[in-house]
């Protein structure tokens, strides 16, 4: 099946997907993106079994095109069990004692259902006992899509006629329960307005204050995953918390590994209160009495 190289390209990894299907076996897909072109292969493969997937489903990956809500939809109609995690980067495919893994997401382009796409190359390689927990771990802690979900994430999207900063999360009224674990790259990794080496939510922030538009960057910045563990952690202190509290609340919130060093979550919580301090209409104040700061919750 694989011949004599251990990287397929996206037409062989098609057909190798293809041949290690088995839809009783327990299988799940991690993809970033999803299209109907490839939810109908996969159905086709499939038949009247549920299928596991996990998407990254963030609102410019609909706005570009990149996953199609429809396709969603259509799968959450036919009983599968679709799962979305924002950080999501992964094109992993379990398929029994076999993963398939490298850049291929499941689209036309990525797969090569349309006869031509993307130059993909991936690799398939036995599955460990470790790959597979870790495999499940990523779907189990992932957030389920329902009929309600789609339909506040399908209003939100028909309103937004032009594309958002890539790391933009949809707004509490569309997911207002969803959590997942934190990382640092939640934070911006340095001082507000500064250039960012790669684009992120915060290098969207950024662009906004050039623009010297307060109100959607107050807006983009209270819907970060970092703002949302910080208010709520200024919540849990009644509403008030001093930065060394908050820096060993956060040392050992981060789900990073390796642990960061405490000296790195300290320059994250930094940077956070940096971008706080310089954007007023935000429910969090930052004051520095003496030589230390304190986060209030503004009413």
């Amino acid at each position: 099946m694989i011949g004599e190289s251990s990287l397929l390209d996206a037409e062989k990894t098609k057909l190798a997907i293809e041949e290690l299907f088995n839809a009783q076996n327990n299988q799940i897909f991690l993809s970033a993106f999803f299209t109907t072109n490839a939810f109908e292969w996969l159905r086709t493969l499939a038949g009247k079994e549920a299928l596991k997937i996990v998407v990254r489903a963030r609102p410019n990956d609909f706005l570009s095109g990149a996953t199609d809500l429809s396709a969603i939809r259509t799968a959450v109609e036919c009983g599968w069990d679709i799962r979305f995690v924002s950080i999501l980067h992964a094109k992993v495919y379990m398929l029994g004692r076999q993963i398939v893994v490298g850049s291929g997401n499941l689209t036309g382009n990525g797969m090569h259902l349309l006869g031509s796409g993307n130059l993909e190359f991936n690799s398939i390689i036995d599955a460990t006992e470790s790959d597979t927990a870790l495999i499940r771990s990523v779907f189990e802690e992932a957030s389920l899509f329902d009929e309600n979900i789609l339909e506040k994430m399908d209003e939100y999207l028909r309103g937004s006629p032009k594309l958002l900063t890539v790391d933009d999360w949809w707004p509490k009224a569309v997911l207002p329960d969803v959590t997942r674990a934190l990382f640092c790259n939640d934070f911006p990794q340095n001082i507000c307005g500064k250039e960012k080496l790669e684009e992120s939510v915060w290098s969207g922030i950024d662009q906004f204050l050039r623009e010297d538009d307060p109100e959607r960057s107050a807006s983009a910045i209270q819907n970060t995953q970092a703002y949302s563990w910080l208010l709520s952690s200024v919540e849990s202190e009644g509403g008030e918390a001093r930065f060394g509290a908050l820096s060993k609340r956060l040392h050992d919130t981060l789900a990073d590994d390796p642990t960061p060093y405490r000296s790195t979550v300290k320059d994250l919580l930094a940077n956070l209160l940096s971008y706080i301090q310089s954007v007023p209409g935000i429910n969090l104040a930052v004051e520095r009495p003496r030589h230390s700061q304190i986060v209030k919750l503004v009413i």
